[in-house]
C-alpha cells in the first residue's frame, strides 16, 4: 500500500506538472497568436499522458490484487470453487497490448508475425500427416509375394523396382524434414518477442 501511495503522489506531481506546461503554452499561444509556432503541449505530451494512464490503471490493478487476497484470508473459501470457470476469468488479468513499444517491432507486428510462423509450422504438420497416410496406403496395398512366385527376374531385382515406388514419397519427406528447423526456429524466435513485447513474465505474476 506504501508503495502504491509514493506511486500514485508521483503520477499526480507528473501529471500536474504536464496540466501546468500546458496552460503556459495556452496562455503564450492567446498572446502571440500566429507568431507562437511551437506545437500545442498536448501533441508534445501525448505519450507521456498515456504513460501516465496506463500506471494509473496498473495501480488500480494491483489495489483490487491486494483486496482480493485479504478478502481471501479473512473469509476463506472452498477451494474447489476458486477451480470454476468464472472465478478463475474474475482473478485473471486480461494480457493487454502495451500501449508505448519499447522491443524491435510494435505488438501488432509481433502478433501478425507469430500468427504466420504458427500457421507454417501447422502447414507442415499437416503436409507430414497427408504422407504418413500416404504411406500407409502404399504398404497396405504394396503386395510383392504373387510376383516373386511369377516373374522370371531376380529377388534383387524385384525389391530394386519395388522400393524405387516409395522414392518420391522419400524425397518429399526429406524436404519436409529439411524445412522443419527453420520453421522452428522462426517460431521460436517470434514467441520470445512476443513474450517481451507483452511482458509475459508480468502477466504470469499478475496471475499467481
Amino acid at each position: 500500500q506504501g508503495l502504491r501511495n509514493v506511486g500514485t503522489q508521483m503520477l499526480n506531481s507528473a501529471e500536474q506538472e504536464l496540466e501546468q506546461e500546458a496552460a503556459e503554452d495556452q496562455n503564450e499561444r492567446e498572446a502571440y497568436k500566429e507568431k507562437w509556432v511551437i506545437p500545442a503541449s498536448a501533441t508534445l505530451t501525448t505519450v507521456l499522458a498515456e504513460s501516465i494512464a496506463e500506471f494509473r490503471q496498473k495501480i488500480q490493478m494491483a489495489r483490487e490484487s491486494d483486496r482480493n487476497t485479504l478478502q481471501q484470508l479473512e473469509q476463506p473459501e472452498n477451494p474447489i470453487l476458486l477451480l470454476e470457470t468464472e472465478r478463475l476469468l474474475e482473478r485473471t488479468p486480461y494480457l493487454q497490448k502495451p500501449m508505448v513499444s519499447v522491443g524491435v517491432a510494435d505488438a501488432d507486428t509481433v502478433v501478425s508475425e507469430l500468427k504466420k510462423a504458427l500457421l507454417a509450422v501447422e502447414k507442415c504438420s499437416a503436409e507430414r500427416f497427408e504422407l504418413e497416410g500416404k504411406l500407409n496406403d502404399m504398404k497396405f496395398k504394396d503386395n510383392i509375394l504373387p510376383q516373386l512366385m511369377s516373374s522370371s527376374d531376380s529377388e534383387e531385382n524385384i525389391f530394386k523396382e519395388q522400393l524405387s515406388k516409395y522414392k518420391p514419397l522419400q524425397d518429399a519427406v526429406a524436404a519436409s524434414l529439411a524445412s522443419q528447423e527453420p520453421l522452428l526456429k522462426a517460431l521460436g524466435d517470434r514467441h520470445a518477442e512476443f513474450v517481451s513485447v507483452f511482458g509475459i513474465p508480468e502477466w504470469r505474476g499478475g496471475c499467481e
